[in-house]
């Protein structure tokens, strides 16, 4: 019985171990069909999309490599924020004059050093866009290598 205990120890460490070293967020478009996944695994985040259940797009990196450094890898999670975003705007030389547009956003904030990393997800019902934010206490220029 003690071994048993044990075993059931141990594994119960390993599993909580595993839960602490990645970090799940998920956010869909307004209908819920178009879904993006951000993990953080081991510091390096990653994104995947499905449609309606079906992955279109499987775990591809995110990150980039800056003369402040590596934002690929050995980042640490600080924090997850949503927004809704409904805005309508006139482009009078298209052939759509009015758009109205919907999505939620999610901005997904991992640190390294002093810098600071967001990763921004729009997500409509038709399409996926993401940008990325990078601050640093000290104000020198941050190129992409």
């Amino acid at each position: 019985m003690q071994i048993k205990r044990n075993t059931l120890i141990i594994a119960t460490l390993l599993l909580s171990s595993l839960v602490a070293s990645a970090k799940e967020t998920v956010i869909s478009g307004p209908d819920k069909n178009l879904v993006v996944k951000v993990e953080i695994n081991e510091g390096s985040p990653s994104y995947s999309i499905s449609y309606n259940g079906k992955q279109i797009i499987k775990d591809s990196p995110l990150g980039l490599q800056t003369n402040r450094g590596d934002f690929s890898k050995d980042l640490n999670f600080e924090d997850v924020t949503f927004s809704n975003i409904d805005n309508t705007y006139t482009m009078p030389m298209s052939k759509v004059s009015k758009v109205h547009y919907v999505a939620n956003e999610m901005t997904t904030t991992l640190t390294k050093d002093k810098d600071t990393l967001k990763i921004i997800f729009r997500v409509s019902n038709n399409d996926v866009a993401f940008s990325y934010k990078i601050s640093s206490p000290e104000k020198k220029n941050i190129i992409n290598i």
